[in-house]
């Protein structure tokens, strides 16, 4: 017996691998830890250690922990780390079934580690030391995936990352910016400012301009990368604030924050943060005559021409973008607020029809206004019209062709045909009569000596029609 086929799929998900890398990003100091034996520390149900026996030339044998090979095994070990790691996973730990990550900053991991290892010992999990390694800034996990604290890939899709750093030199003051989205899109921007301001208020001024402007390009989910520890403790409520102009900041940032569905502010090193130094210096510098922001193009001369060959599908006029279209006239680039208002009026407005998805997109293309994922949000906002749902006309045409039935009542028509002649049987039967109801497909047989009408009756009754076999003899 296969037991991997007998038992049903257990569908407790596993960890998304991009998720936990991403979530180890900013911490200077880890540790990377292997659970020894992984599933053999699972002990098998007494009811269930039967159905695992295998035979050997030295005898018979059965499993009293969990096999590697079941297909269940997997699911079941990621269970158990995430019920005894629970208060841990997501604050100071990772763990994809037996890999596990202990992440934290430098004067925190020596407590970091010892939590983990009590939690192992309450447990009695035991891990492999020959496969451990401790007190690391990158490593290896899951055996072939490089981690380290300046990982600069985004993984989890739709998630931008910010990079900044505010810099003062004598009375210039400037901050650089570095916004880039997972498809690799990047914005690199040094910002001069007029204003006399310190170096912790530079900070501050370098946050609100890069969520400013990753709120233009309509970023939902944001994760800042700051080296101003009091900038990060300040929003995390691990310091107090006491200068009032510190504080106004403060308030700011956080009112900031809402308007992204997710927003993440993490602490990194300056080695860490260096081309965002680097624009900002940039900035800040005697000798720059900067009059306004810098925007650097990618390196990449692909990448380039990408965006050259975007950009010139648009035009700004008055400070409205517009699309350009071969026959139609220009298109008014909409903002998301606005987006759901030109839906909501062409669709169930005055003049709305409640078209669906496809015709509701054309029309507001012919309205004059344009947003990239316009076909998309179009078809989504018409299936979840409630009056579309409980009023629209139901096609009543059949999917496929409809075939006659020809005995629209069971057992009115037969089908006969006797079979012969046959080996005798030991009642000198050598025929078989055999009858078909049209409508149910019931089928009797009866076995036959001669061609009598008293033997075919025993079968029909009297009440039945003759009909002609393919041999001509009439029944």
């Amino acid at each position: 017996m296969d037991l991997n086929k007998t038992c049903p799929k257990d569908h407790y998900p596993l960890p998304s691998i991009d998720q936990l890398i991403d979530a180890t990003a900013g911490y200077e100091v880890l540790s990377f830890l292997d659970a020894f034996s992984s599933y053999h520390q699972i002990a098998m149900n007494d009811e269930d250690v039967p159905k695992t026996v295998f035979i050997t030339p030295k005898g018979t044998y059965a499993y009293i922990k969990m096999p590697f090979g079941l297909q269940n095994a997997g699911a079941t070990f990621q269970r158990m780390v995430n019920k005894v790691f629970k208060e841990q996973i997501g604050r100071n730990m990772e763990a994809y079934v037996d890999d596990m990550i202990v992440k934290s900053l430098f004067q925190d991991h020596t407590e970091d580690l010892k939590e983990c290892f009590e939690t192992l010992r309450k447990n009695n999990m035991i891990i492999n030391p020959k496969k451990c390694t401790f007190r690391v800034s990158s490593g290896k996990f899951l055996g072939y995936m490089d981690l380290s604290p300046d990982e600069q890939l985004i993984r989890i899709p739709g998630k931008w990352k910010l990079f900044i750093d505010g810099s003062v030199a004598g009375k210039k003051c400037g901050v650089g910016l570095i916004l880039s989205n997972p498809e690799g899109f990047e914005i690199c921007q040094a910002i001069r400012f007029d204003f006399p301001l310190t170096n912790n208020e530079a900070e501050y001024e370098a946050l609100l301009a890069g969520m400013e402007l990753a709120r233009s390009l309509e970023a939902k989910h944001l994760r800042v990368f700051s080296d101003s520890m009091m900038v990060v403790k300040h929003f995390t409520g691990e310091y107090e604030q006491r200068d009032p102009r510190t504080k106004a900041y403060a308030a700011k940032v956080q009112d900031a924050s809402l308007s992204f569905e997710t927003f993440e502010l993490n602490q990194i090193g300056r080695e860490n943060n260096a081309r965002a130094d680097v624009l900002s210096r940039v900035a800040s510098a005697e000798t720059q005559n900067l009059t306004s922001s810098i925007y650097l193009i990618p390196p990449d001369r692909r990448e380039v021409l990408k965006i050259k060959y975007r950009a010139s599908n648009y035009t700004i006029i008055n400070g409205r973008m517009y699309r350009r279209s071969v026959s139609q006239p220009l298109l008014q680039c909409l903002k998301i607020e606005e987006q759901r208002q030109a839906l909501e009026a062409v669709h169930e407005g005055i003049c709305g029809e409640h078209l669906a998805g496809r015709s509701l997109a054309f029309k507001i293309l012919r309205q004059g206004f344009f947003w990239p994922i316009l076909k998309a949000d179009a078809n989504n906002y018409a299936k979840r019209c409630v009056q579309c749902q409980l009023f629209a006309t139901v096609p009543k045409q059949p999917p496929e062709e409809m075939t006659s039935v020809l005995s629209p009542i069971p057992f009115a028509v037969w089908a006969v045909d006797i079979v012969g002649i046959l080996p005798k049987s030991t009642r000198q039967a050598k025929y078989c009569i055999i009858a078909l109801d049209y409508m149910t497909k019931w089928v009797e047989a009866r076995p036959l000596c001669h061609y009598r009408r008293s033997s075919i009756e025993v079968l029909l009754g009297t009440n039945y029609s003759p009909v002609r076999d393919s041999e001509g003899l009439h029944l």
